[in-house]
């Protein structure tokens, strides 16, 4: 049994105001190089500091640097711009980094799978290409 979470975000985006975005966080990706602040930290500013059952805002207990995840970038034929991000954090997925993705329009696919009580766990997030 593994205490680690095996994720995969997949965010897409059409519009210009939504590949703005993107490029807010392959920013706040390209930034984690230098180990100063992680990449959930940018998006949800977090002391680190767990609660009681190891879980910080984030929904996990660990960030995530550009060395830790294996980023794909896209751009198809009609416009569409894609980063996905293959990733392990430690305890649980980061569900609340998804949610705060999810609010800044960009469509948002993501699948957990982790171990909970004993038990394989999975989950999926998909709230599909905003427009």
């Amino acid at each position: 049994m593994s205490d680690s979470c095996h994720s995969q975000i997949t965010l897409t985006a059409k519009t210009p105001e939504q590949k703005s975005e993107l490029n807010t966080l392959l920013g706040y990706l390209i930034n984690t190089a230098s180990g100063d602040r992680g990449f959930f930290d940018q998006i949800i500013p977090c002391d680190g500091i767990p609660d009681s059952k190891g879980f910080t805002k984030w929904g996990t207990q660990t960030d995530i640097t550009i060395n830790d995840c294996k980023p794909e970038f896209s751009l198809s034929e009609d416009g569409k711009s894609t980063l996905s991000l293959t990733f392990n954090t430690y305890l649980g997925p980061c569900a609340l980094i998804v949610d705060e993705l999810r609010s800044w329009d960009l469509g948002v696919y993501a699948e957990f799978e982790y171990f909970y009580e004993g038990r394989r766990r999975r989950c999926v997030f998909d709230y599909g290409e905003s427009v």
